[in-house]
């Protein structure tokens, strides 16, 4: 069984370069793999069995290695599959070219991005399931349905890739979102295959990936002092979506998906300690008379359920928690919004402004940004972060009643009225 390099000369494209396959002959009977790389003649030595850089022709030195390293790649996997059929002296072509297709397949663009979708949901990871599945989806209208092997990404098709998604009238953060992603799993592929494939790094070299700061989305005080006194009794789902909003403020900024999976196992005494849903670090929580008051109106009367609040059900699955989870984000937001609108808020309330309104009055009282970062469990403030000491809890919690306070007072009053 002979494996050879070739040109496929039948096949030429519009630009003069033919298709780069491997021809593997037996018995007067051949096979052809495409490789996905296209070349013109003068850049291919027959003798060698490699593609050499034609000043004129050639775009670039850099290229033509890159091209060299996945033909090699190729041919290893190639060679391991003859490998396992010589062994079991099986010399059917047909199914040992389908074994070399799958095999490289394995190693496509497509492929990993559905490998990686289908883990996130075996693992509960239904958010993260999903954003792949959008970035997924965009990049299969974006190349029109082609897949692409991992060694045939280069620079360039990224480069393309970012453009096409900026021209498509999506916007900057939005943008940032798909090549976080797609980065992401170029990454994994990476790590999977064992592949020298060139590092992320130097793929998304000069592409814009961070999200952009937007307009304002936290409250002033002056704000959260009339969100505080809203009272609209005829209006009970309105009402609902205000507490909620004060309990996630109350709570050093709880995100509302970190309060929809805190165990009942977390309200420990005066304190609430969960990990954070996101980011799965630590959190601890003293409760006020307030927060306390307020939690205890939505906690779970099911004695089967695992959860501490109501939004939850104990009986669903990862993916129809998820469900309920995006299902009260949006009757949240859609209330807020309403709420925001009757009370002359300048920008759209949504539930995440509660935790972007407690970190900005805890950095407009003097807080440290580290101990902000702490407290709200984010992740390392870069690489620096190692370096950071740990603060004590009782640190956290004056910041977190520095920040309450100015509210506490009146929404006692509203509590015990009620």
């Amino acid at each position: 069984m002979q494996v050879t390099l070739k040109q496929n000369k039948d096949r030429e494209t519009t630009s003069g370069r033919y298709p780069m396959v491997f021809k593997i002959s037996h018995q007067r009977k051949r096979i052809l793999i495409y490789t996905g790389i296209h070349v013109c003649t003068q850049e291919f030595n027959e003798r060698t069995q490699r593609l050499i850089y034609v000043k004129g022709i050639s775009s670039n030195r850099n290229d033509i290695r890159e091209k060299n390293l996945q033909l090699r790649q190729m041919a290893a996997i190639i060679a391991e599959v003859l490998e396992r059929h010589r062994q079991k002296k099986i010399f059917e072509l047909k199914e040992i070219g389908q074994e070399c297709r799958r095999h490289i397949r394995k190693n496509s663009l497509y492929s990993i991005f559905e490998q990686a979708i289908e883990e996130k949901k075996g693992n509960g990871a239904i958010g993260s399931a999903r954003a792949y599945e959008s970035t997924y989806n965009k990049i299969r209208h974006l190349t029109e349905g082609k897949d692409i092997l991992l060694y045939n990404i280069s620079s360039d098709y990224i480069r393309k890739l970012h453009r096409q998604c900026c021209l498509s009238g999506i916007s900057t953060n939005t943008t940032a979102f798909y090549m976080r992603n797609l980065k992401a799993v170029i990454n994994r592929g990476a790590r999977e295959s064992g592949n020298a494939i060139p590092s992320a790094r130097i793929l998304f070299d000069g592409i814009a990936i961070r999200k952009e700061r937007t307009r304002k989305r936290a409250l002033t005080e002056e704000e959260m002092q009339k969100l505080v006194h809203y009272n609209s009794q005829e209006n009970e789902r309105l009402m609902e979506a205000k507490e909620i909003f004060l309990l996630c403020f109350l709570l050093q900024g709880t995100g509302l998906a970190d309060l929809c999976f805190i165990k009942k196992e977390s309200m420990q005494g005066n304190y609430i300690r969960y990990k954070r849903h996101k980011t799965d670090i630590g959190i601890c929580v003293a409760l006020s008379d307030e927060s306390r008051k307020l939690a205890q109106r939505f906690m779970s009367r099911d004695d089967g359920s695992p959860f501490l609040f109501y939004f939850m059900d104990g009986q669903d699955t990862p993916q129809k928690c998820y469900t309920r989870y995006r299902s009260l984000l949006k009757k949240q937001n859609r209330n807020l919004k309403q709420i925001g609108y009757y009370l002359g808020i300048g920008l759209p309330l949504t539930t995440y402004v509660a935790r972007h309104t407690w970190a900005s009055q805890a950095k407009e009282s003097g807080v440290s940004t580290e101990l902000i970062s702490e407290a709200m469990g984010h992740t390392s403030q870069h690489t620096t972060a190692i370096y950071l000491k740990k603060f004590n809890q009782s640190s956290i919690d004056h910041v977190n009643d520095i920040v309450t306070a100015p509210y506490r007072h009146s929404l006692h009053q509203q509590l015990y009225i009620r």
